[in-house]
């Protein structure tokens, strides 16, 4: 839905992004803006963003950090569409994944590459349930200079 615009020449400079402003709710609204803003300083940071979907999120995180020739570690107990997102779509994309046991952090530190930029899991996980150190498969990815 069109959001009610001032005048003419205010809806083309919108929709081109030469002024700020609400255009159409698809791209932004009020109420989520609200949301974004309350979460990011309930978290003590400088901006959130919220999206439609947990997949739609899965795939916006993995569109801007990831890229041709890295490699994702990833719990094999995720959800179904997060594996086939990383392990069969993004390798249309040349991203290449390994997927790890979810608890096990020896299989998770075996699966880093020099090209690892990523180690993503979910905790717990859907639909199983299995929980992650967080703090330990944090440490191994920053020890890899990873995400």
């Amino acid at each position: 839905s069109g959001y009610v615009q001032p005048s003419a020449a205010a809806a083309a400079a919108r929709f081109a992004g030469d002024e700020e402003g609400y255009t159409y709710g698809r791209y932004g609204n009020p109420t989520v803006a609200s949301m974004e803003m309350r979460l990011a300083a309930l978290e003590g940071t400088e901006a959130a963003m919220g999206t439609a979907s947990g997949m739609s999120a899965i795939l916006m995180m993995c569109m801007g950090l990831l890229k041709a020739g890295d490699h994702v570690v990833c719990s094999r107990s995720m959800f179904g569409s997060t594996i086939k997102l990383i392990g069969s779509d993004l390798a249309k994309f040349g991203v290449e994944s390994s997927f790890v046991s979810q608890t096990d952090l020896k299989e998770w530190q075996a699966a880093v590459r020099p090209n690892t930029r990523l180690l993503f899991a979910e905790t717990p996980t859907n639909p199983l349930t299995e929980v992650c150190d967080i703090q330990a498969l944090a440490d191994i990815a920053h020890n890899a200079e990873a995400l």
